[in-house]
Order: C-alpha cells, then structure tokens, then sequence
C-alpha cells in the first residue's frame, strides 16, 4: 500500500480509470484518489479494509469483486455516506459478504440518483432484514 500512497496519484487530476487488479492489496485508502477518478477496479486483490470512503469521489463505477470485505459494510447504516453521488455500478461478488454487508450497501446505493446496478450473490438477496428491504425496494436493478 506504501507504493500507492508514494506514487502522488493525487497529481493526477486528469485520471478517469484506475485498474489495480491483482496487486494482492490487503487495505485500500480513498484517500489517494484523485478527484477525477471515474471509474477505479480493485479487483481480485486480498482487500480486507476499506480506510475511508467513496463519499467525496466522482467514482462511477466500482469493481471490488474477489477481495474479503466480510463485515465492511454491515454497519454502514450507522456510519457516514459510504459512495459518492455519482455512483453508477458496485460489484461486490465474491467477498465472502453477509446478507447485512448487503444490507448496508443497499441503504446507501438506494439514496444514490443514479445508481443502477449492483452485483452481489444471488443468495445473499435473499431475506434481507426487515429495515432494508424496503430500500431494496428502491433500487433499480440488482444482478445476481
């Protein structure tokens, strides 16, 4: 994570896609983002902690498929905004995820105006807890 923080992306104002796959990343900061990232691709790493949020990015889209986010988001509905305003597309698959991971991603990504599609298990869709489902409700499509 060292070399990320190091390389100064923040300089990069003009970057729009950013693709960090397979970099056996273990954390991710936010915080070196560059405000003109629009689409960012932390796929396939080993990702176990988000430090910060998407809040402040102009992130469109968000690959995270294939980390170990277990629990990052299950109390998401108790912290701050997790995603920005501009979020399109999060695809949480392979995450070893809990149905309130699930959950707490719904109830932020449903206040979003343009958000579309959100991919997750089709298993974890499934009984939501009562105060999400009606968020659920809300959101557009929900790939599975």
């Amino acid at each position: 994570m060292e070399w990320l923080i190091s390389s100064n992306l923040l300089e990069c104002t003009k970057l729009k896609s950013l693709f960090l796959v397979h970099n056996n990343l273990l954390s991710f900061d936010t915080a070196c983002l560059p405000k003109s990232l629009t689409i960012l691709n932390l796929s396939s790493n080993k990702i176990k902690t988000l430090v910060g949020d998407f809040s402040s990015t102009n992130i469109e889209k968000l690959y995270l498929q294939h980390n170990d986010l277990r629990n990052s988001f299950s109390n998401r509905w108790e912290q701050r905004v997790f995603f920005g305003p501009s979020i399109k597309f999060v695809d949480v698959i392979c995450n070893h995820l809990s149905k309130y991971d699930v959950a707490g991603i719904l109830d932020d990504l449903s206040n979003k105006p343009q958000f579309d599609i959100l991919n997750v298990e089709q298993s974890l869709c499934v009984d939501l807890p009562d105060p999400y489902k009606e968020q659920a409700r809300k959101v557009r499509k929900l790939n599975h």
